[in-house]
């Protein structure tokens, strides 16, 4: 179901399903993800949305010439979603994800919600590696992303769900993580590793979204290995934003558990939607 679509500098895969009449849910997938991070949840909603999923640039099948920042990001999502009309959106990102999301309101007038899934606000509180410095030079992430070995790429890939979680079932073809982790470009390394962690210590998701002034939803696992859960749901909460949390999921609800993700999106719209907005 991709299509290629050209925009100034890059072409970009992109899966456009449902109804194009429809409100349109752009889903953004995290670092070293694709559009299959979302394919478990696509069929669940495109009864009643348009669902645009995007392969950012430096991931899966789209081939960019600029930046991977999530400014960069932004524009270049916004320029797909002008290429295919896309005038009202709900911008869902997944962990890196949220961050585009978030960028995309700032930068596009075509979105009107936010959800942000499996994020913290920043990595104050992350559990993640403490080698970060090292990805900053451009031929260690490169001698990293080529030579690791097959075992030790998985394992760190599970981090991204709950202990336990068969990372090989929660996609269609059970190589998934593995290939797309294989396509993500290493530049997206240093974005990651450095220049994100001072972006977000500067300036927070949450306090994004505070500045945003748009309707949040926060869908956050509760056995996440990344950010624990509860500081992230009450800096959020804070913030304004609606926080669901989804027990028995971690980094990744939008693999792990795609029903439950998909019903607190749709009662997040639906309440939108009553409240006449």
């Amino acid at each position: 179901m991709s299509e290629f679509v050209v925009v100034p500098g890059a072409r970009v895969r992109v899966c456009d399903e449902g109804d194009p009449t429809r409100k349109a849910l752009v889903l953004l997938h995290g670092f070293c993800g694709s559009v299959h991070w979302f394919e478990r949840m696509t069929p669940l909603l495109i009864d009643q949305y348009r669902v645009v999923r995007i392969d950012l640039a430096g991931h899966g099948l789209t081939r960019s010439r600029g930046s991977f920042d999530p400014d960069a990001q932004a524009r270049l999502v916004e320029s797909v979603l002008a290429r295919l009309e896309v005038n009202s959106a709900v911008a869902v990102g997944h962990s890196m994800g949220a961050d585009i999301a978030i960028e995309l309101s700032r930068v596009s007038d075509r979105v009107s919600e936010l959800v942000v899934i499996g994020q913290a606000p920043d990595y104050s509180y992350a559990n993640l590696p403490k080698v970060d410095a090292l990805f900053t030079l451009p031929f260690v992430a490169q001698a990293v992303h080529r030579m690791a070995p097959a075992v030790a790429v998985r394992q760190a890939l599970r981090a991204g769900f709950a202990r336990g979680f068969p990372m090989e079932r929660g996609f269609d073809d059970p190589r998934q993580a593995m290939l797309d982790h294989a396509l993500t470009n290493p530049g997206v390394y240093r974005v990651v590793s450095g220049d994100r962690r001072k972006a977000l210590a500067a300036r927070p998701l949450d306090r994004r979204i505070r500045e945003s002034g748009l309707p949040t939803l926060v869908i956050h696992g509760a056995a996440d290995q990344m950010y624990d859960c509860a500081k992230t749901a009450a800096r959020y909460r804070d913030a304004g934003a609606m926080v669901r949390i989804v027990e028995g999921a971690g980094h990744s609800p939008n693999v792990e558990k795609p029903a439950e993700t998909v019903a607190a999106i749709r009662e997040f719209l639906a309440e939108r939607q009553a409240a006449g907005a």
